[in-house]
Parts: structure tokens; sequence; C-alpha cells
């Protein structure tokens, strides 16, 4: 059932914690079917006599359960990182450096950006970009696999307004093509997006602009 209701494109994880203890015999079908249990188990025999062909149907396919997957499947990997414009930023930013932030939510996972994405950050940091922040750029690319732009069905479906605009479309549309969750700090174009019935996966943190070359020495008058 829960592969139904992914969450960032993965089916979230079903647990029941047992305050005063669990049969352990229904622990064990519980975990058959793929939801993690939690608390004390206690011997069924201790709590009730149940019988015999009862208890056979309970078991049923439970000794297998620890080796063999639900459903089939593989344990499911962490969908992606797509980085929003204003992900880039937070990443590579004088603001954020050095130690100003914590990134243990994209630890470990892969990273990507559409190609609409990485081409506006370019062309930013062209302008405004500090030496630094260019170099912290580089640097972040040759970890992130650029994608080519593809808007998803359910995005395109977007009527445009003051916050949906075609960048932001482009950059959401290939986050959801490629089952990715975007990291943005884009809040208006997702509630906009929400009030149009269309929901995305995202990770929502606070924005940080280019500073570099608005920094000042010390001495400076």
């Amino acid at each position: 059932m829960a592969t139904l209701f992914q969450r960032n494109f993965c089916p979230p994880e079903v647990v029941f914690e047992f305050i005063a203890g669990v049969p352990d015999a229904m622990a064990a079908k519980l975990r058959s079917v793929g939801v993690t249990v939690l608390g004390e188990e206690i011997p069924i025999d201790l709590i009730t006599k149940v019988p015999e062909d009862f208890m056979e149907m309970l078991m049923q396919d439970v000794d297998s359960c620890d080796r063999v997957p639900v459903n089939g499947a593989e344990p499911s990997q962490p969908p992606p990182i797509n980085l929003d414009v204003s992900a880039v930023f937070v990443l590579i930013s004088n603001l954020t450096h050095e130690n100003g932030t914590n990134h243990r939510y994209v630890l470990s996972r892969e990273w990507i950006i559409c190609r609409t994405a990485y081409d506006s950050v370019r062309d930013i940091l062209s302008t405004v970009g500090g030496d630094s922040e260019k170099k912290r750029m580089d640097e972040l690319f040759c970890k992130v696999r650029l994608v080519e732009d593809a808007v998803s069905e359910k995005t395109a479906s977007l009527k445009h307004s003051d916050r949906i605009n075609q960048r932001s479309l482009i950059i959401f549309g290939s986050g959801h093509y490629y089952k990715a969750v975007t990291a943005t700090a884009n809040k208006h174009f997702v509630s906009s997006a929400y009030h149009q019935g269309v929901s995305f996966d995202v990770i929502l943190h606070e924005s940080r602009a280019l500073s570099e070359q608005k920094e000042l020495p010390l001495n400076s008058t």
C-alpha cells in the first residue's frame, strides 16, 4: 500500500510502535508485509492459547520475509537532488562559506541540474559572481550530472503567472521528469503550482545572494 502513496519518489516507511509490547507472531507477520515494528516482542504463548490452524494461517509466508524483499522489489535508492538556480547560489555564495550551512540533506545523493538552470547560473555568475564563487561553481558542477530540459506532463499543464515563469516551469518540470527532488528557495512557485492542483517533491531552503563582489575590505573608507 505504501507504494501507492510515495513521497519524494520513494514509498514511505510504515512504522507500528507497540508501547505495551507486541506478540512475537504478530510482529513477524507485520514485518513480512514490510512494516517496521517497534516495541518489546512477547512470546504469544505467554499471552493466550492460539489454535494451531489459526497460527499456521498467521505464520504463512513469514519464514521467508527476511530473505525476500516485499513485493519482490529491491530496496529503494534515495532519489537524486535536482538543483534549482537558488540552490546553487546557497552552495557557492560567500554568505554560506566557510561552514555557513549544513547540507546533510544532499549528502550521499546524486545531484542533477537541467540545461536551463545550468546556463542561467553561468550567465548570472559571469556578471555578479566573485572569483571564489566562480571557483566553487566549477567545483560543484564537476560533481553534478547535467541533464537536458524535459518538462513533465503535469508541469506543462500549469498556467503562466507572475510567479510561474517559463524558466521555473522547465527546472521544476525537469526535476519531476527525472524523478528527482528539487532543492529550491522558490517558495512562491511551489505555492502557486499547488493552488493550481500540482504539487512537487521539493526541499525548501532559505535564499542566499552572491555577495563576493559587494564585500569591502575592513580598511576601506
